[in-house]
């Protein structure tokens, strides 16, 4: 009784977004960079947002690697491997809707208040050499470069810590139910490539800023 009261419990956590303790320690030694030693992040990133989207993306979709990555994913849900390569495009889709909602709300809601000087120089008013993929979205018509193709996991992070509130006032139901799941089974896929994705060791430099490196934390927590 005691293992399907467990495995019941399990299914009850895929219906809100659960980020897994390994990527809230991440999000904790990131705090500690920008508030205690004054770092940023570099950008752009190693790996940025674009990259772990288009590797998860591949991954899912890939006949040899998605099946075995999605097994665990097929059981919790309760669903027919006959709907497999539908789900797949699924969690695919909603893997895209990610970088969307990171390109909108980076430089409202993800910044710390002495990363917002650098968001200006990168996104807003960057160089004409600058990194990056330049925005092409009439309705980021203030954003030059797009975020999510030079920011990186950190701040990938810090949006799913606020994506649960996002999505339930969008959707409902058992829309809501799948896409929690499908944002969890991207959040373990980014929990098991997490160290190649973020090295704290080589990420982060000093900040030139001269604004006080006291965090807003209300700006992302």
């Amino acid at each position: 009784e005691e293992e399907e009261e467990e495995e019941d419990n399990d299914d009850d956590d895929l219906t809100a977004v659960n980020v897994p303790e390994e990527l809230l320690a991440l999000l904790a030694v990131d705090k500690e960079h920008v508030s205690e030693k004054r770092q940023l992040v570099k950008l752009p990133a190693t790996v940025t947002v674009d990259d772990v989207i288009k590797e998860y993306g591949d991954a899912v979709m890939s006949r040899a690697h998605g099946d075995e990555l999605m097994e665990n994913y097929v059981v919790k849900r309760r669903i027919q491997l006959k709907d497999l390569v539908v789900n797949k495009r699924d969690n695919v889709e909603t893997s895209k809707t990610v970088s969307q909602y990171f390109n909108i709300l980076l430089g409202s809601q993800l910044l710390y208040a002495t990363e917002r000087e650098q968001y200006k120089q990168a996104c807003i008013n960057p160089a004409d050499d600058a990194p990056g993929t330049k925005n092409e979205m009439k309705e980021l018509y203030d954003i030059k470069i797009l975020p999510s193709s030079i920011y990186g996991l950190p701040h990938l992070i810090r949006l799913f810590m606020r994506i649960g509130p996002l999505v339930e006032a969008k959707y409902g139901g058992k829309s809501l139910l799948n896409i929690n799941r499908q944002l969890n089974h991207i959040l373990r896929f980014i929990c098991e490539h997490k160290d190649r994705f973020h090295n704290p060791e080589a990420d982060y430099e000093a900040s030139t800023d001269q604004e006080d490196a006291r965090l807003d934390a209300e700006d992302i927590e």
